[in-house]
């Protein structure tokens, strides 16, 4: 994002962008009466270890989305070519992003009949001409094309950014990020009616949407005092028709605290943003809002907590106290892309957070695991309620304690060293075939590569304790996830460790 450099600019724009705000945002339908085409799953930037090879990875994604029964998937379409199906040469003109819509991967899945609704996570990429009428060209040829092309038609199509509060950053009021992102969303609302102004008669539907993703900053809601957010500082000035909350700073209320009702906290901070929006748009209704991103991971909870937590969302958007948003997409299809950092993670301390660049992200989140493709708890959960079916019992639940991974000999210390002895302290172990999984994300400056270990020689085995050795090789100085896969193929949470090398 490129700041104004002039202060009268500033101004002038800021004006401008009032003016803009008042467009009208077409009606958006009521929200899908059917669980398969409300409720939708994300696939972007998983990992991809057990990827074959073909399909592509856009097709493979998409494929394990419809195993789960939806009809509504969220998909990424821009210069970071997450699925490696960019076209190889694209001039970053007005038909940048319509190249790629148009590209074998992203037109078959178009095409693809098993999916209804299309939500896109678009970056425009405009090189140097970094300025709202590149973005609002670039957003109208894809949206024309995609209203215009006879083979998507019946086919409904949402234009979102990513995570807008993380984009612009804990600016205090009046910044010029906040003036530039208005321009910038509204530039892509702007591209949309473009687009629907040029395809009048379309047998598609095409929408633009803003994500945002803090509805507080710091304990203070947004909007409060000198804290600013999309939700109050953009929200309400842009004309689009959806408003999607990237929702893990409510989901976080399960993590703190377990009890909690996902039915009231969502309604009450959603009915938040909604409140922000209508302070200038009172036409805004529930429907214009969308989950855009929501789960639980396995790491942070445990697969069958996880799994639980699935199913009373899903039932928390229902029913007479839900918030009656249209769509709600889950995070994510596959657990997430293993990523590194500038150094590996908790180099030094446990107390350290390192570089946030380089977390593993607790990235168990998947409906199916990234390790071997097969379906989790939470994704025979989700399958079976997008179906109106029971949900399935859950089997036996292993559950590491919170300080539960230690150095057998060394005290109690949570310092590992490799080919030294590993006590796991939790419950609901099996007596006999658990596995215990270590997972280590590579690092950018050691350039230690991935470890994923499966030890399964375990040196006893209990339900409340497991002991093992470590193997003396593979494992790099650095912090590591350590979890438990029982013997009946279910996980524990995750305990973060430092591997230390004598």
């Amino acid at each position: 994002m490129t700041p104004r450099s002039s202060s009268i600019r500033s101004v002038l724009l800021a004006l401008s962008l009032v003016a803009l705000s008042a467009a009208p945002a077409r009606a958006v339908p009521s929200p899908p009466t059917a669980r398969a085409d409300r409720f939708g799953v994300y696939s972007w930037g998983s990992d991809s270890s057990t990827w074959p090879g073909s399909p592509n990875r856009l097709a493979w994604g998409a494929d394990k989305v419809a195993e789960i029964g939806t009809r509504t998937i969220r998909v990424y379409m821009g210069p970071n070519d997450s699925y490696q199906v960019n076209p190889a040469d694209n001039k970053t003109d007005d038909l940048y992003l319509q190249r790629i819509a148009a590209s074998p991967a992203y037109d078959a899945l178009f095409r693809d009949p098993r999916f209804r609704t299309y939500l896109l996570t678009v970056s425009p990429s405009t090189g140097s001409n970094a300025t709202f009428t590149a973005a609002r060209r670039q957003i109208a040829r894809l949206g024309a094309y995609l209203l215009a092309e006879p083979g998507y038609a019946g086919k409904t199509f949402i234009l979102l950014n990513w995570e807008g509060d993380n984009a612009v950053g804990p600016e205090p009021p009046g910044s010029a990020k906040w003036t530039d992102f208005i321009g910038r969303t509204e530039a892509r609302a702007d591209g949309v009616r473009d687009a629907r102004a040029q395809q009048p008669g379309s047998a598609a539907q095409l929408y633009s949407g803003l994500e945002f993703n803090l509805v507080a900053r710091d304990g203070v809601r947004c909007g409060d005092g000198e804290v600013r957010c999309v939700v109050d500082t953009v929200a309400p000035r842009v004309s689009v028709d959806y408003y999607s909350y990237s929702a893990w700073q409510t989901l976080d209320v399960k993590r703190l605290h377990p009890t909690a009702s996902l039915t009231k906290t969502l309604k009450n901070d959603l009915g938040f943003a909604l409140a922000k929006v209508r302070s200038r748009r009172p036409k805004i209704q529930q429907e214009n809002f969308i989950l855009g991103e929501w789960g639980f991971a396995r790491s942070i909870y445990s697969e069958c907590q996880a799994s639980r937590y699935v199913a009373e969302l899903v039932r928390a958007l229902e029913g007479r106290n839900g918030f009656r948003v249209s769509y709600a997409i889950y995070w994510q299809v596959l657990d997430n892309g293993w990523r590194g950092g500038r150094r590996t993670p908790c180099m030094g301390d446990l107390r350290d957070e390192g570089d946030p660049e380089g977390q593993v992200d607790w990235l168990l989140y998947g409906l199916f695991r990234g390790r071997d493709s097969e379906m989790t708890l939470s994704g025979s959960t989700y399958q079976a309620l997008l179906h109106n079916q029971p949900v399935p019992a859950l089997p036996r639940c292993p559950t590491i304690d919170p300080q539960g991974v230690v150095d057998t000999l060394e005290n109690g210390s949570r310092f590992l060293h490799p080919g030294g002895p590993i006590t796991i302290s939790g419950h609901g172990f099996g007596n006999y075939g658990n596995d215990i999984i270590i997972l280590q994300a590579h690092d950018r400056q050691s350039k230690d590569p991935n470890v994923l270990l499966d030890m399964s020689h375990m040196g006893s085995e209990s339900p409340q304790q497991i002991t093992a050795t470590l193997p003396a090789k593979e494992l790099h100085d650095g912090c590591a996830l350590v979890w438990v896969n029982s013997g009946n193929g279910v996980e524990s949470n995750a305990v973060l460790v430092r591997i230390k090398p004598e």
